[in-house]
């Protein structure tokens, strides 16, 4: 017996089918079949069969996958006869921690953020049929890449008095990892506080995975910095020590100043453009004029609480000053 329809898909309601028994011998059984799901309804009773539950496969991440990133694309593959899909994550493989639950309406696919680095998660996508019923697919398992350290040593210009052999302040530096190649994308970004003795900071990169890169470094009023050409190999299970401060082929087209026996980061980039130039030059002479104060001064160029003529001296030492790197 079959049924089908000339368009469309059967109704979901109960069916009462009877037949005449079959002759015990040989003994015969009865299966009701839906595409390769089939269940033996031999005896006498009421049965639930369904097909969709063989269908909902996932695809990526994925089972048992390490160093995927912590924002992360979930892919499973399509059912037609499904509109929509319930994608579930777990912290734990009894599936009590549920930490994402999704109702993704017909497409196949959903992008999580904020998933923890070196973490192990479990996965699955179930189908909602027009009944509500679902079905779930199997459950596989990823990893998320480590976090990767980078300890960085650089000296900020202005801030930086050879004296004391010491930067007048502490300051926060953003780190940026670049792709080697065109168009040489931004991998990841971390935030640090430089030491104003050692000169380092530690950055806590969470989508690094092992590979050469671009290492650029970027403060509020300083010329933005690449690593030297060629990039760095960065491993996943090692801190990298990166030093700017001793030689000038330390960046990107030797884009560093000498100062004090200490090769430091160009200040003065004030509007944090790709250039020292008038436009720069002003802003610290009109603050200059107008005798400003305070701390974390942009056009304060040398750190000193006060922006006055030393600062607009040093911005006018740096003009013309771009930045260099791999492309314009």
């Amino acid at each position: 017996m079959r049924f089908k329809k000339k368009s469309g898909s059967l109704p979901i309601t109960a069916k009462k089918m009877s037949w005449r028994l079959a002759d015990p011998v040989p003994y015969t059984k009865i299966f009701a079949t839906i595409s390769t799901v089939g269940t033996d309804i031999s005896a006498n009773g009421t049965y639930s069969i369904d097909s969709l539950s063989s269908f909902v496969t996932l695809s990526t991440p994925s089972d048992n996958s390490l160093y995927n990133p912590v924002s992360l694309k979930f892919v499973w593959r399509k059912f037609k006869p499904t509109s929509t899909y319930i994608l579930q994550v777990y912290s734990d493989s009894l599936l009590t921690n549920k930490i994402f639950n999704f109702t993704v309406n017909t497409d196949t696919f959903k992008t999580i953020s904020g998933f923890g680095s070196d973490q192990k998660y479990y996965w699955r996508v179930g189908a909602k049929d027009t009944g509500n019923a679902i079905y779930y697919s199997t459950v596989w398992n990823f990893r998320t890449i480590p976090s990767k350290y980078v300890s960085i040593k650089l000296i900020l210009e202005g801030n930086y008095y050879p004296l004391f052999s010491q930067m007048s302040r502490r300051d926060t530096v953003t780190s940026y990892i670049h792709n080697i190649t065109f168009p040489y994308g931004i991998v990841d970004s971390a935030k640090s506080v430089i030491d104003s003795i050692s000169f380092k900071g530690l950055f806590r990169f969470l989508n690094v995975p092992t590979g050469t890169y671009y290492i650029a470094v970027k403060n509020f009023n300083t010329m933005e910095t690449w690593s030297k050409a060629g990039g760095e190999l960065l491993l996943i299970t090692d801190t990298t020590n990166y030093d700017f401060t001793t030689a000038a082929n330390k960046a990107y087209g030797n884009n560093l100043i000498l100062k004090g026996g200490k090769y430091c980061i160009y200040s003065g980039n004030v509007n944090g453009d790709a250039i020292v130039d008038a436009s720069d030059l002003s802003e610290v002479d009109n603050d200059s004029y107008s005798a400003l104060s305070g701390r974390f001064l942009r056009s304060d160029v040398n750190a000193d609480g006060t922006v006055d003529a030393a600062d607009v001296s040093q911005v006018d030492n740096n003009r013309s000053v771009v930045i260099n790197r791999p492309f314009f």
